[in-house]
């Protein structure tokens, strides 16, 4: 079926039939409509507010669904940035806490004589 201006008017009001509603519903699964095309902007501004459709309450809730997990996605991501941050600010002052905390090496303490002892001459 060839998809006319009428027919998408029809299909929007609702008052298209069986077959036509098949074909439009298919063409815009399949992406072979430019929307653009036949709902220019300037009718955008001309529709009723709150026009009712068959899925809108599953349309709804489908965006609300992405939308929480987006946010949620965004948390954890926020979450487990800062939380590598705080680990690495943490190790980084250990490590320093660590390294000032160590005494400095102390040189080995030898046994000296004040007098040099005399070698004995072999007889």
């Amino acid at each position: 079926m060839h998809i006319t201006k009428e027919v998408i008017d029809r299909y929007l009001s609702g008052e298209a039939n069986a077959e036509e509603v098949e074909a439009v519903r298919h063409a815009l699964d399949n992406n072979l409509i430019d929307l653009n095309d036949w709902l220019p902007e300037t009718e955008w501004h001309h529709t009723e507010e709150d026009t009712p459709f068959e899925r809108r309450d599953s349309i709804r809730q489908l965006l609300l669904t992405k939308m929480e997990r987006a946010n949620r996605q965004r948390l954890v991501y926020a979450i487990s940035k800062y939380a590598a941050l705080l680990i690495l600010t943490g190790l980084l002052g250990w490590g320093i806490f660590d390294y000032w905390k160590k005494p400095a090496p102390t040189a080995p303490v030898t046994a000296r004589h004040k007098e040099p002892l005399p070698l004995q001459q072999p007889l």
